[in-house]
């Protein structure tokens, strides 16, 4: 009993292997792995491939263009003919400027390349934050498309500033992994690309706020947490290197506090309809359900995760924010739950040909019984044909199959 509650109270993917590590076959989990990604990639580029070219990146281009023709950054708005505050303050001038550099110099299909580059990064660093902690490519595949629903709000238009802030958010939860594993030469990095985020895109203070809270997390735990504290420190005062001083600082309090009621983006999810409200829920259900089955001692994160669905619920535009901490946390706290262990524990055989050595043969799996209603013997079934690599036949198989 007592071994039992170590390994509930462990933390996940420190001690605990993954189920893709007990796999024999390395080489059939990395042909897996590039299908199932695959499959995923085009499922993404389904739901994206609008391209709606997004009206803010044409006023950050012309504010770029401007400023080059004055020879300083301006800092009043000479496109409005109403009475604007001085100074005006542009918290994505940065992505306007990317923005028109490379279509000066690569031409207007650079801002698509960069659309499904930063999305494509993405996926990939959260699939390996999910790794990290301890998910397998093949609960991952199953649960990816939830994310890439709920996240696609984010990549449909051509290119707004907030997806550099999502690619950093994606990478602050894979180097939060890595210092939990002892790593640190990541915090030089931080330091020298958060001033970077400050310019492009305001929701630099989602890093802020994530990073407090796995400081928070790792006091909660009682693990080490000075390092962090002093990267807090020096964070926030870089957040003063920027054209426009502290006036800028002045501009993100005001903003964060201000109300948005008429703004659709910033309407609450369930303002979006039925579909939305509904995947979300199923979102939030499966990280509860893994987090109370496994305890919370088991999920690393879970705070971020919390957070992150809070501020969906009440604003849908961070609907894509929450899609990538779930699916780089949540995952890996389900690995362990008895649907997860179902995949390879709960199938009981009714004919010595399902052996471990022929599990995934054609007649190993129309011979699977499973728990519960017809339904669910033919859900989980298609989930078995799509999820376990199949295996070569041996001859013995191949002309037992034959004769029956």
């Amino acid at each position: 009993m007592g071994t039992r509650q170590a390994e509930r109270d462990a933390p996940v993917g420190v001690d605990s292997p993954s189920l893709a590590a007990t796999d024999a076959r390395p080489w059939r989990r990395h042909i897996w792995r590039v299908a199932a990604y695959a499959g995923l990639s085009s499922f993404f580029l389904s739901l994206t491939a609008f391209n709606l070219v997004d009206p803010d990146i044409w006023h950050e281009m012309a504010l770029i263009r401007e400023s080059f023709r004055a020879g300083h950054l301006l800092t009043r708005d000479i496109f409005a003919y109403t009475p604007t505050l001085t100074p005006c303050i542009h918290h994505e001038w940065g992505a306007g400027l990317l923005a028109y550099a490379l279509t000066r110099w690569f031409g207007s299909y650079a801002i698509l390349i960069v659309k499904y580059a930063v999305a494509f990064s993405i996926g990939v660093i959260s699939l390996r934050c999910a790794e990290l902690i301890g998910a397998d490519t093949r609960i991952l595949s199953v649960l990816y498309p939830i994310a890439i629903y709920l996240a696609r709000l984010g990549f449909i238009s051509v290119i707004r500033a907030q997806i550099y802030s999502f690619l950093f958010a994606a990478c602050c939860f894979w180097v939060f992994e890595l210092d939990r594993r002892g790593h640190r030469a990541w915090l030089i990095g931080w330091l020298c690309v958060f001033p970077i985020w400050v310019n492009l895109h305001g929701g630099f203070v989602v890093g802020i706020g994530l990073l407090s809270l796995y400081i928070f997390e790792r006091a909660l735990n009682r693990q080490p947490f000075r390092h962090l504290a002093f990267l807090l420190a020096g964070t926030l005062m870089e957040v003063l290197i920027n054209p426009f001083g502290a006036a800028y600082i002045r501009f993100i309090v005001r903003a964060l506090a201000m109300a948005r009621p008429h703004i659709q983006e910033w309407r609450p999810v369930w303002a979006y309809g039925f579909w939305w409200m509904a995947v979300f829920l199923a979102a939030v259900a499966i990280a509860v359900y893994a987090v109370a089955k496994n305890g919370i001692r088991r999920a690393p994160g879970v705070l971020m995760v919390l957070a992150a669905a809070v501020e969906a619920t009440l604003h849908c535009k961070l609907m894509p924010l929450f899609a990538i901490a779930w699916i780089s946390h949540v995952p890996a706290y389900l690995q362990h739950s008895p649907p997860a262990r179902g995949l390879h524990n709960s199938i009981s055989v009714a004919s010595p040909s399902c052996s471990p050595s022929g599990f995934s043969s054609p007649r190993c799996v129309s011979q699977m019984r499973f728990a519960g209603n017809s339904g669910g013997c033919a859900f989980h079934k298609l989930i078995l044909l799509t999820v376990i690599p199949w295996e070569r036949l041996s001859t013995s198989e191949r002309s037992d199959s034959q004769a029956t």
